[in-house]
């Protein structure tokens, strides 16, 4: 049983030997200021996470996914947050910030920090050469979709 709010869902999402990722890149003091992570977000109190996994997914990239089974849950991360990746299937749309993702971005450059989140396919041949957060996921990835 998932703990609401202390349960966070990412979509792994697979089409055309890509992946579905997000870049981000941040000016705040991080060990890896440029780095891919999953789509993604916590689970609401009232919703399933099936739900939850197609609203993070939509708000973060504009894709509409349909969701799949369990692949991999991760420990708790330092905020006490379990990580559980599911599988899922693309419906439609192409990978792009929504308005109101990008309205959180505009205030966060005024309060002179640096970020941008690029919703993006990523050939899974290419991730040996990216950081992908958080450490551990991207062997279970290669392991999975190696080509």
């Amino acid at each position: 049983m998932i703990e609401p709010e202390k349960t966070s869902v990412r979509g792994v999402c697979v089409k055309d030997g890509n992946i579905l990722l997000i870049r981000c890149v941040t000016s705040e003091g991080v060990e890896n200021p440029i780095h891919y992570v999953f789509p993604g977000g916590k689970v609401q109190d009232d919703e399933s996470v099936a739900d939850a996994l197609v609203r993070e997914v939509e708000k973060d990239t504009s894709i509409i996914v349909q969701t799949g089974k369990l692949f991999a849950t991760l420990p708790k991360n330092p905020d006490d947050i379990e990580e559980q990746y599911y599988l899922c299937a693309h419906i439609t749309g192409t990978p792009e910030l929504k308005d109101e993702e990008k309205a959180k971005l505009n205030k966060l450059k005024k309060k002179d920090k640096f970020h941008t989140y690029t919703p993006m396919w990523v050939s899974i041949s290419e991730l040996e050469n990216i950081i992908l957060l958080p450490e551990g996921i991207k062997e279970l990835i290669l392991r999975k979709f190696s080509i």
